[in-house]
């Protein structure tokens, strides 16, 4: 458990809690997390306290775990304000829109606001379609965010691909934003562009020289809270 700019964090690997020195002193249930965020409204109660975790959409049975702990939480009367999802995603495959869209959701249903906290698509340079589908993988995770009311914030890891985390990842380079090493726009920014013209200002914002990939022209409802 740390905390960072007034919010929360607890991250687990796969559906338990992580070996930690939280874990080891305090024990893997969930009543320290709960003691935590009472500890943080107290030392400031003005502070917005959000529970921020990653992988949720790609490891089985994660987003059920999760789910579990912040509704127990919730109903503890915990002082929590958001869910925080890093959503770092490995390939241009997924995530399945309307699953992805349902998790937010299940969110947004126990009264807290929602945010992708972490987005970036990686992608195999052999592959010859990989800028359009990274792009369309970026378009389901941006509508989906949309589409739910109390999904409100969306940050990009890092601006673009002559700087990634993932460079100290993998041994070539995997481009995984939304602008190229030279901080040119890709497919991807066009989309996401896109969505944002019509979800929050109401309007198309073609682009003639990288259009919206054609899986990616979903329905977007307006997020009325929507700021990032």
């Amino acid at each position: 458990m740390s905390t960072s700019s007034g919010r929360a964090k607890g991250k687990s690997v796969g559906s338990g809690p992580a070996d930690s020195v939280l874990v080891r002193l305090l024990g893997p249930g969930s009543e320290w997390i709960g003691e935590m965020f009472v500890a943080a409204h107290q030392a400031d109660p003005q502070a917005e306290l959000w529970i921020n975790e990653f992988g949720t959409d790609t490891v089985p049975g994660k987003h059920e775990a999760f789910l579990a702990l912040v509704t127990s939480l919730v109903e503890a009367g915990t002082p929590l304000h958001g869910v925080g999802l890093q959503t770092h995603r490995f390939g241009v495959t997924g995530p399945n829109a309307e699953v992805f869209r349902q998790q937010l959701e299940d969110y947004a249903a126990l009264g807290l606001r929602v945010a992708v906290t972490e987005l970036d698509v990686v992608t195999q340079p052999s592959d010859p379609a990989a800028l359009e589908r990274q792009a369309a993988a970026y378009g389901r995770v941006v509508a989906a965010c949309l589409s739910v009311n109390n999904c409100d914030e969306i940050t990009m890891w890092n601006l673009s691909d002559a700087d990634s985390w993932l460079d100290n990842v993998f041994d070539y380079p995997r481009r995984p934003t939304l602008f190229d090493e030279t901080f040119a726009p890709k497919p991807a920014y066009y989309t996401v562009r896109q969505l944002l013209a019509e979800a929050v200002l109401g309007q198309e914002e073609p682009s003639p020289t990288s259009p919206t990939p054609a899986d990616n022209t979903q329905p977007v409802s307006a997020a009325p809270t929507f700021t990032g």
